[in-house]
């Protein structure tokens, strides 16, 4: 979530400073009548407001659900449809569960709720910037009586059969880098 607001900051400011700019150019353009500087800014700063605020909110709303279960310690996965579970069998006898989030780490993964002491529980996301990942998140929960790894995958946005795709190969991708511990 941090990484996304960082980004709508941006957004703005970025707005404010290029809406004024392109009115400016289209009016001299025009051959109309310029604004002065201070109704420019103005102009700017309230429509970057509506802009940034309206599709941060749209944003939110959509992935709202999402965060919650992922920032949370429960670990019965609301129907978020489209998810991908896989379970596999590990095999090392000295197997821990903390390299997991070590490798989720190095491949760019966000951690956003971990748990070794009683439940073994990570829960993750995608980095969103990142166009291989296309934001997929989940969870992974170990069994240490079974010796059982889960993962769970679902997609962040809208479900698209690219983005079914996409999510299907987070889950082998994730499956491969835990048995190759």
């Amino acid at each position: 979530m941090k990484s996304l607001k960082n980004f709508y900051i941006g957004l703005f400011f970025v707005t404010w400073i290029l809406y004024p700019l392109l009115l400016w150019f289209l009016r001299s353009w025009a051959g109309r009548e310029q604004y002065d500087l201070i109704i420019l800014v103005a102009i700017g700063f309230m429509f970057a407001l509506i802009f940034t605020g309206g599709s941060f909110a749209l944003t939110y709303s959509t992935f709202k659900s999402k965060w919650k279960f992922l920032n949370s310690a429960h670990t019965d996965i609301p129907a978020f449809g489209n998810k991908t579970t896989k379970t596999f069998t590990v095999e090392c006898p000295d197997f821990q569960f903390a390299t997991i989030k070590n490798k989720l780490e190095q491949k760019h993964y966000e951690t956003t709720f971990y748990d070794d002491a009683e439940q073994h529980i990570i829960k993750f996301h995608s980095n969103f910037f990142r166009w291989s990942n296309n934001g997929a998140c989940g969870m992974i929960t170990y069994d240490a009586v079974a010796k059982t790894v889960t993962i769970t995958c679902f997609p962040m946005q809208g479900y698209t059969e690219t983005i079914a795709r996409k999510t299907r190969e987070t889950v082998d991708e994730l499956g491969s880098l835990i048995l190759n511990i």
